[in-house]
């Protein structure tokens, strides 16, 4: 199956919330693309659009946080957000 005809499949099972935030990163993923295999500019970021339906990106986060479990949270590194990079690397 070719890649576009997969991504039309899934598409048309996808909830409109979901759909907003692909839309936001294809347009993004586009630009990157422009941007790394052509010499055309950037578009004006005065051009662009935000999507106000879509949530800010702390909240998604925090979403997604309260889908642990307290057993999940307590794996995280208490030090985590000063240490990243140190995590980061293979133990």
């Amino acid at each position: 199956m070719l890649i576009k005809q997969e991504l039309l499949q899934e598409l048309e099972q996808t909830p409109d919330p979901v759909l907003a935030q692909v839309l936001s990163f294809l347009k993004i993923a586009q630009i990157q693309h422009r941007f790394n295999t052509t010499s055309d500019p950037l578009p004006d970021p005065a051009t662009l659009t935000v999507n106000p339906n879509l949530k800010p990106i702390w909240e998604t986060v925090a979403d997604l946080g309260a889908t642990l479990s307290a057993q999940t949270w307590q794996t995280v590194p208490t030090d985590l957000s000063k240490n990243f990079d140190a995590y980061q690397t293979d133990p």
